[in-house]
Formats: C-alpha cells, structure tokens, sequence
C-alpha cells in the first residue's frame, strides 16, 4: 500500500510538497511585506535571498508534479504566458497611477 501525501504517492506524487513549498513562500513573502528592505533587525537572515530560494523550491516542485502526473508542457508554457503578459498589464496600469 502506498505512504498517503508522500512525493511518490500513486495519486497525484509531488503534489503534497508543492503545497509545503507554496506555503514557504507565503511565510517569506510576510516577512518581506513586513520588512521590505528585506533585513529584520537581530537576525542574520536576508530574507529577499530566502524568497529567491524558496521560489526554486517552487519551481522545482511544479516540475516534479508535471512531470510525475504527466501534465501537458505546453499547455503550461501558454498560460505562463498569458499570464506574465497579463500581470505586466496590470503593473503599467498601476505604474501610471503613481503620483
């Protein structure tokens, strides 16, 4: 029978670790929201480092999953694209409103 949740589950493997990675992301986003220059005082981590270690573990995790589960690259690649497109619509949008 097959560990439940585990990277190599017969259902859906890696999918458990990229929620796990996900959330990494989350936390380290707080803390940068929170922090913006990306150091908080008494601590030796650089958290903006942390970020850009904590989105490969993403990425990282999204492949496995694609690869694992035999998810369609290129339906991927063309809703990243869309989407990258998008999100630079909504950033020059939002850049003309800055006084």
């Amino acid at each position: 029978m097959p560990a439940v949740g585990t990277l190599g589950a017969d259902k859906w493997p890696g999918l458990v670790k990229l929620i796990e990675e996900c959330g990494e992301v989350q936390r380290v986003a707080a803390k940068l929201l929170a922090f913006p220059e990306g150091i908080i005082p008494g601590e030796d981590t650089d958290w903006a480092l942390e970020l850009l270690d904590e989105l490969a573990d993403v990425k990282a995790a999204i492949e496995f999953v694609m690869l694992r589960n035999g998810l369609p690259r290129m339906r991927m690649q063309r809703r990243l694209m869309e989407k990258l497109n998008q999100f630079e619509e909504w950033h020059a949008i939002e850049a003309t409103r800055i006084p």
